[in-house]
């Protein structure tokens, strides 16, 4: 019943290493980002940082993630203001940033709590209380108060997210009892009695003082109050049969989370709970297959080590479900050696193929738990054999339990450290340590492909970097290096691949081995090795054109992805993606029609006008936006996209087309003349698109004003924005356009606020008007709204 928190950091390492101003850049020399944005992020200005978070780009977001930690403190109420104003899908970039503030910086916490306890806005109070519950434990102090008080909220969203974080302090909440217990009352609502008792179940050992409240929910009315309080009983008087008999009777509830929690609650008291083993084992027959495995899983901590169960584990690794068999799997497992009766039965499993070796591999370790080596070593010694990695290390790990020992590969003396050097944590060490090893040339490939295997990616990414720019260099290394798509472990396959994929023409001499890798059984690594043919010039581009016709469907759409890049046979290419845009899969459609919008050819406009007609929404948008990226060149395409316009019902697909209109259509006076005429009937999503496109298509100011000055009023921030950007661009010809600009400079939203003034701005000393309002917004708390209001006003005031 636990959930994660819906905002989370990605791991306080990464804040940690943000905060020093430590991000290195990537190993693979990933394309830098445009020079202007990445600028923008690493400026010096908090509302520059700030507005880097909401970027698409991730390196952005961590540049300006790093100067708003560097900022410390400062950066609370800038950050609080945005988050105000926020989206919802830039509040959790925002968030992060207050969080990692807030983990390091112990100036800000005072900032944090005051906001908490006198913001306005309770969505802006309910994401700050769920940016707390990362800082740590050794916070809880310094926000109990505040959490305490939203409990007593009004907002049932606010009083939700603050009973949730509450449990997130584990015992450091103990102050938040009383207060968690006065919210179990009829009058609250189901969710917030359930944050309530979760969190009292986490707080411990300082709630059990609850527990007589708590005991009178193991019957109420809502499934999952039932749940949370079975949770919560079984974890605060852990080890008391009291309520087994309550527990027991849930095992025959309706609700399956009540069932799932009663079975962690029985098993938790291990062997005392015997009496309930009779419905568990019926459970395991459940029409569930989480019932199913869960029964299983914990039958076993009831049951112990009674050799009467070893049947009943037996023939659960009949069931249809892989999941609820693995669970039988690890239950003989525990059993040991008195559970040498199923042995032939988990080599049977062991010989199985399931999607993702997680059967196979954990009968491989349970062998070698049983203890019984006539049959088991034999088996364990095939599965050595097996492809998938997991089962080959749990198949060793069986051997080692069993006394068999693999012979361990001797690793060159000399080129060991070389190796080692590579795992450095510094970034410098590292690259240091790629270029010794890189100079050993092709002598030390096979060591490098032997060291891909694992599952250290950091490390790997260090190791394919090496094998590139060896290969690079000495084109008979590639010979070497493609011995890899040989090896047993897929995870070398597919990371052997992606070095040849990246050499492109150099790895010309393993074409044929990267063909024959396209039978591979893993279908990661017969993915990896389409994509690997991309950049293997003619005959790469054939193969690629000759898998479009294949049966195989992953095939066909890595393909038709592939050929995006491909710059040999540009008509036999276009041929063959016309083709696959016709094929009875919608993404193989879909990746054809992308890629024909590389191709600078009538051909391909021909084939993507012709997409315009599909039964699919899908297809139809994908093939306007790639006639619209594709340019002048589809000119003859526009009577085809005015009249799909105008009997085009889908909003994605109007927007779509719209995109083509505007990028195909600069200086056509009738594309104008249509999308003005389709403005006032459009979507509000379409009318946005239209007003962009408007604003590259060279329209006469008079023409266009009136639909931009409509567009400050969409509901869309990002639409009105759109709009003010437009009217901006316009300059002194949109001074009509001033009153309407003049009332949004009184509204909430700093993003159109700062569009709006920054337009204004740009109309000049037609804008006179707007002055008293812009010199009030010189005292605005938000340094965004005043650096634009200082920049307005020099330009408005100017002669």
């Amino acid at each position: 019943m636990r959930r994660s928190s819906p905002w989370r950091l990605n791991s306080a390492t990464a804040v940690l290493i943000l905060s020093l101003g430590l991000v290195a850049p990537s190993v693979h020399g990933q394309e830098a980002p445009k020079k202007d944005l990445a600028k923008k992020a690493s400026g010096k200005t908090l509302e520059a940082a700030i507005d880097a978070l909401k970027s698409p780009s991730r390196s952005i977001r961590e540049q300006g993630l790093r100067v708003l930690v560097k900022a410390g403190a400062s950066a609370i109420p800038p950050l609080i203001t945005a988050l105000g104003a926020a989206e919802l899908k830039d509040a959790p970039q925002i968030s992060e940033a207050i969080t990692a503030i807030g983990r390091f910086v112990g100036d800000s916490l005072p900032l944090i709590v005051k906001a908490i306890d006198e913001e306005q806005n309770p969505k802006t109070r309910k994401t700050l209380v769920l940016a707390i519950q990362l800082m740590g434990a050794r916070r809880a102090r310094t926000f109990m108060p505040s959490l305490i008080k939203c409990l007593e909220s009004d907002d049932i969203a606010l009083k939700q997210a603050a009973a949730r974080a509450i449990g997130r302090f584990n015992g450091d909440a103990e102050a938040a009892v009383p207060a968690l217990v006065k919210l179990l009352n009829d009058k609250e609502s189901p969710r917030v009695k359930r944050y309530a008792i979760q969190s009292l179940s986490r707080i411990g050992g300082s709630a059990k003082k609850a527990l007589p409240i708590l005991e009178t929910f193991l019957t109420d009315k809502d499934g999952l109050v039932r749940a949370e309080a079975i949770s919560a009983v079984s974890s605060l008087d852990r080890g008391s049969v009291k309520n087994l008999k309550l527990f027991t009777e849930a095992l025959g509830d309706k609700d399956r989370n009540v069932q799932l929690c009663a079975l962690s609650a029985i098993a938790r008291l291990g062997p005392k709970a015997k009496t309930a083993i009779p419905i568990i084992v019926k459970l395991t027959k459940s029409t569930d297959k989480g019932i199913r495995a869960t029964a299983t899983r914990n039958l076993s901590l009831v049951a112990g080590r009674d050799p009467a169960y070893v049947k009943v584990f037996i023939e659960i690794l009949s069931d249809s479900d892989d999941w609820v068999r693995t669970a039988a799997i690890t239950s003989l497992g525990k059993m040991g050696s008195i559970a040498k009766p199923a042995v032939p039965h988990l080599i049977q499993c062991l010989s199985e193929k399931t999607r993702y070796g997680s059967l196979e591999a954990e009968a491989a370790y349970t062998l070698g738990l049983i203890g019984e080596k006539t049959l088991s070593i034999p088996a364990l010694k095939e599965a050595l054999k097996n492809s998938n990695k997991s089962v080959q290390r749990a198949a060793k790990r069986g051997l080692q339990s069993l006394g068999v020992s693999e012979p361990k590969t001797v690793l060159d003396p000399k080129l060991k450290p070389l190796l080692e050097s590579l795992k450095k944590r510094s970034y410098l060490d590292r690259r240091r340590a790629l270029t010794d090893v890189v100079k050993q040339g092709k002598a030390i490939v096979p060591v490098l492909v032997a060291a891909l295997s694992g599952s250290n990616y950091k490390f790997h990414d260090v190791v394919v970097q090496a094998l590139f720019d060896i290969a690079k260099r000495d084109p008979s290394a590639v010979s070497v290096l493609a011995n890899g798509l040989e090896s047993k472990d897929r995870g070398v396959r597919r990371q052997t691949l992606s070095v040849i994929g990246k050499l492109g023409l150099h790895a010309k001499s393993a074409l044929s081995a990267v063909r024959k890798t396209l039978e591979d059984s893993d279908a990661g690594v017969s993915r990896a090795a389409v994509s690997a043919l991309r950049g293997m010039g003619a005959e790469g581009a054939k193969t690629l054109m000759e898998l479009l016709d294949g049966k195989n469907v992953e095939h066909r759409r890595e393909a038709a992805r592939a050929l995006k890049d491909t710059k040999e046979s540009p008509k036999l290419v276009i041929q063959a993606l016309g083709k696959a845009a016709q094929d009875p899969d919608k993404w193989v459609r879909l990746a054809a029609l992308r890629s024909l919008g590389t191709k600078k050819d009538p051909a391909a406009v021909d084939l993507l006008q012709a997409a315009l007609s599909d039964s699919l929404d899908d297809v139809r948008s994908t093939a306007a936006n790639s006639l619209g990226r594709l340019g002048t060149i589809a000119i003859p395409v526009l009577p085809k996209l005015m009249a799909r316009l105008k009997a085009e019902n889908d909003a994605k697909v109007e927007r779509s087309l719209v995109y083509a209109l505007g990028r195909i259509g600069r200086g056509q006076s009738n594309v104008i003349d249509e999308l003005i005429k389709k403005y006032p009937n459009a979507q509000s999503g379409t009318k946005q698109e239209i007003i962009a496109s408007l604003k590259i298509m060279d329209a006469k100011p008079a023409q266009v004003l009136p639909i931009y000055i409509q567009g400050i009023h969409l509901k869309n921030r990002y639409a009105r924005q759109t709009a003010i950007n437009a009217i901006s661009s316009l300059g002194a010809a949109a001074k009509d356009a001033v009153p309407e600009l003049i009332k949004v400079l009184s509204e909430r939203d700093v993003q159109v606020v700062t569009a709006a003034i920054r337009a204004l701005g740009e109309i000049g000393p037609e804008a006179k008007a707007a002055i008293p309002e812009i010199e009030r917004l010189l005292n605005s708390p938000n340094s965004y709204s005043k650096n634009s209001a200082e920049i307005a006003l020099g330009r408005i005031q100017r002669k």
